[in-house]
């Protein structure tokens, strides 16, 4: 599948393969699909629906945040630490993968044990200050949640470093209404049962206020098409997670314009992270809308374009 419908490329040194997330013979793979897979967005049912905003923000690493992160990066320290914790070392693959986990941890959530690398965190390796979570991107979240509130009664913050909500619950907690759909199971924040999820849903429905939720847990089941602000705080690997967030609140019924903020810090892995998402986004539209690709060219693109041809004629 990958030979045929994903571009492949070859390192010449290594010879490893990398795939990545775009697709090739497009028409191929739709022909194949179209037997099978009938798709249809909002925007072809015919009906009038409330535009969709995505609007990201980008906020800097804290100086703490930054330490820590620069330290996950550090391949000597991490070894170390792995070391430290599991008494054997660690295969290529695992390694990155764990950074990436921890890096992520840091970013949405810096006092967390993921974070900080308990049991033996990183602190004892290296001099370390201690994090906070009064972070840029977590008192952003406040304060769009708490705006939201009051301007439109109500406001969804989803995230994937769930354990972060209840930070961001006592920090609300005094300024608006907050709903929960996450608590402490075994020592760990955890999403509720559905059954508890959902009683929980109908107070934020009646009350108003913010409800604080897991991407994951509300991908799937769940109507909030009478939010029309919605706060993505930290992102998923997943691009089928991330879609559905979005669409609990952006439904064919929503009866105001949506938007949904997404907050992610600069120069980390926060904005790669969004960028494959999209990335991803416009792949599935590729192949499973059912039409092929118009490409065009801006002005400056043709501009940069001659201006290689230019540059080319010296060599001639």
């Amino acid at each position: 599948f990958s030979k045929q419908f994903m571009v492949v490329e070859r390192n010449l040194l290594n010879k490893r393969r990398r795939i990545g997330p775009e697709p090739t013979n497009l028409s191929t793979i739709q022909l194949l699909l179209s037997a099978t897979v009938l798709r249809r967005r909002k925007d072809q049912l015919g009906e009038e629906i409330a535009p969709l905003e995505i609007k990201v923000h980008e906020v800097p690493l804290t100086y703490e945040q930054a330490l820590w992160y620069r330290a996950w990066c550090d391949d000597e320290l991490f070894e170390r630490w792995f070391y430290a914790t599991h008494n054997r070392s660690i295969g290529d693959l695992a390694k990155l993968l764990s950074r990436m986990t921890h890096l992520l941890f840091v970013i949405g959530h810096p006092t967390s044990s993921t974070a900080t690398g308990s049991p033996v965190s990183l602190d004892l390796l290296t001099n370390l200050p201690k994090p906070t979570e009064l972070t840029h991107k977590n008192l952003l979240v406040v304060d769009l949640a708490e705006r939201f509130v009051r301007e439109e009664g109500y406001c969804v913050v989803f995230a994937q470093t769930v354990g972060v909500l209840e930070t961001i619950g006592k920090m609300l907690k005094d300024r608006i209404p907050v709903h929960m759909t996450i608590d402490k199971r075994a020592g760990k924040m955890q999403s509720l049962p559905p059954a508890k999820r959902s009683m929980v849903i109908q107070k934020f429905r009646h009350q108003g206020g913010v409800l604080l939720a897991s991407v994951s847990a509300m991908a799937h089941g769940h109507d909030f098409a009478f939010v029309p602000r919605a706060i993505i705080h930290s992102l998923p690997f997943a691009y089928d997670s991330y879609a559905q967030a979005i669409c609990r609140v952006h439904r064919i019924v929503s009866p105001k314009p949506v938007e949904v903020h997404v907050v992610c810090a600069s120069n980390s892995l926060d904005m790669y992270l969004f960028e494959l998402l999209r990335r991803k986004e416009f792949a599935a539209s590729s192949v499973l809308d059912n039409a092929m690709l118009e490409i065009t060219i801006s002005k400056d693109e043709w501009k940069k374009v001659w201006e290689q041809v230019q540059e080319s004629l010296d060599n001639l």
